[in-house]
């Protein structure tokens, strides 16, 4: 028979991959025993200020992309397709989005992907997360 098995946390935990085990042994005569190994991600949670327009060929700001969870410092970085447009920019420390004076009219889907640079007590691996906005050149 299977039963549900409910993980509950005691306080926040710190975003990161943590590899986990669980071991179930039944209570027949002669019991049998089962095992289960999983990873449980827990991802940054990313948030961005309301896009700002710029007007096409004007250097401006856009957004600001921000994370929290993580337990370092936290590296913003472009995904290729946005950095590809060659004329987006970000500021990998503070997660400063904006355009430089090449901007082209259009909107454009924009994708921030934050990295910490540490994985918390326990975790196998530092967590990631992204944020997808849409930026409107006129």
């Amino acid at each position: 028979e299977f039963r549900r098995v409910l993980f509950r946390s005691v306080g926040t935990i710190p975003a990161g991959t943590y590899h986990l085990t669980v071991t179930a042994t039944d209570s027949a005569s002669t019991p049998l025993t089962g095992t289960l190994t999983f990873d449980l991600v827990v991802a940054l949670k990313l948030a961005n200020t309301t896009p700002t327009a710029v007007t096409a060929t004007n250097a401006g700001a856009i957004t600001t992309v921000s994370a929290t969870g993580n337990t370092g410092t936290i590296t913003y970085t472009l995904d290729a397709t946005t950095a590809a447009l060659g004329w987006v920019t970000i500021n990998s420390s503070t997660g400063a989005v904006a355009v430089t004076s090449s901007s082209v009219a259009g909107s454009y889907p924009i994708t921030v992907t934050a990295t910490d640079g540490t994985a918390p007590t326990g975790a196998s691996a530092a967590a990631t997360g992204t944020v997808t906005f849409t930026m409107t050149i006129n």
